[in-house]
């Protein structure tokens, strides 16, 4: 793909959610399953110490104390799930502008124009000296390098800049065709990066 592509979208909260569910299954819950799998072989080894010593108390206070770490683990991705997907939900739909280029992504909000008061229109003097001008939100430049994955599903690409920030782009807001160009860009961009959803017609 020579040619730079943009496009404006927004993110249904029902995507968001499944976006933020397949990011926790790809990034997170592999770093759970590692530490639990660590913490289950020590919660063993004191298990059998404390059969052989029921008297040591200190072996039932570490199991329990792996037990709870095992616990804390699991839970907060659940947590912030919830939060962030309410946070979201009272948010409301935003608006996206997504530029795409052959050595990266540019994704930036686009603000909704100003509503301008009747005392404004009028004209009181301040705001002729002192025009108030909109926020304005920096875009966010995404370069592909080591430090970027990518996800594809059916519905949508996550990209993931590894322990920053997460960006889901949806597939509807593009062509067929523009899907398979942003497919075959960020595979021949990011290598093993990028993984493919395989149920994805390519033909």
């Amino acid at each position: 793909m020579k040619e730079k592509m943009q496009r404006e979208y927004s993110i249904p909260f029902e995507l968001f959610a499944k976006a933020f569910t397949l990011f926790q299954k790809k990034f997170v819950y592999p770093r759970c399953w590692i530490i639990t799998a660590f913490l289950g072989a020590v919660i063993l080894f004191y298990v059998s110490a404390a059969l052989q010593d029921p008297g040591n108390t200190l072996t039932y206070v570490l199991i329990f104390a792996c037990l709870a770490v095992i616990f804390i683990q699991w839970y907060n991705p659940k947590k912030i799930r919830r939060q962030l997907l309410n946070a979201i939900k009272d948010l409301g739909d935003e608006t996206y502008r997504l530029t795409v280029e052959e050595d990266g992504l540019t994704i930036g909000t686009i603000l909704p124009e100003p509503e301008e008061d009747a005392e404004q229109e009028t004209g009181d003097g301040f705001h002729d000296i002192f025009p108030e001008e909109p926020p304005q939100l920096a875009d966010t430049v995404i370069p592909f390098n080591k430090q970027v994955k990518i996800v594809e599903s059916a519905e949508f690409f996550l990209v993931y800049q590894v322990r920053a920030m997460f960006y889901v782009i949806p597939k509807q807001a593009f062509s067929p065709e523009e899907n398979r160009q942003l497919a075959g860009l960020f595979a021949e961009k990011l290598g093993r990066q990028f993984c493919p959803d395989k149920q994805t017609e390519r033909n």
